[in-house]
């Protein structure tokens, strides 16, 4: 869902807030390209807690996050513009999943490969593919309100055709079609 309000931004905030203040929107779309990467990471913390050994892990990724803000500050004495903070924020967001991932790989014989080809590599062509539909949308109406309306349906339309093709399994499939048979029949009774 967060595909067609990363491309349309712009026109979200500017029907909430009416003026939108200098460097939201660019903030706004790399917020949500760092909360996607962090909700790659959710399941990895509830294995290293359910590991009962989580001393180590809260220590190294905590230790890796609480950087973000000298290095932020640092950044901004030096200069750059405010959203420097956020790319900070994704590359460290980015290392702490590989921290995450080295230190979860003992714990819980997970290997690093194996997640990366279950999950990472599976999410990107995804991504990917499903971004071009309502990328070419974006670009060739005019920015409004109906164009808004096509990009959010076309954006779920490309992203729920591109899950199952590209980034489902077979025994996912199995099961996704199955529940939707499931919810079909209930319908029609």
């Amino acid at each position: 869902m967060s595909l067609p309000i990363f491309l349309e931004t712009e026109i979200i905030l500017r029907l909430w807030l009416k003026t939108v203040p200098e460097y939201t929107v660019i903030f706004t779309r790399l917020i949500i390209v760092n909360i996607l990467i962090d909700s790659i990471s959710g399941p990895l913390m509830t294995a290293a807690q359910a590991s009962g050994r989580i001393k180590l892990y809260q220590s190294v990724v905590g230790g890796l996050l609480i950087l973000n803000l000298p290095i932020s500050y640092l950044f901004l004495k030096l200069g750059f513009d405010p959203q420097i903070t956020i790319y900070v924020s994704i590359c460290i967001s980015i290392l702490a999943l590989y921290a995450r991932l080295k230190i979860i790989n003992p714990l819980v014989n997970m290997k690093i490969m194996e997640y990366m080809n279950a999950v990472v590599f599976r999410i990107i062509p995804v991504v990917l593919i499903a971004f071009i539909p309502p990328f070419l949308i974006y670009y060739t109406l005019e920015g409004n309100f109906v164009r808004l309306l096509f990009t959010g349906a076309i954006s779920v339309i490309s992203v729920l055709t591109t899950i199952y093709y590209l980034g489902l399994n077979k025994s996912e499939k199995q099961f996704m079609n199955c529940k939707v048979k499931q919810l079909i029949s209930k319908i029609k009774s």
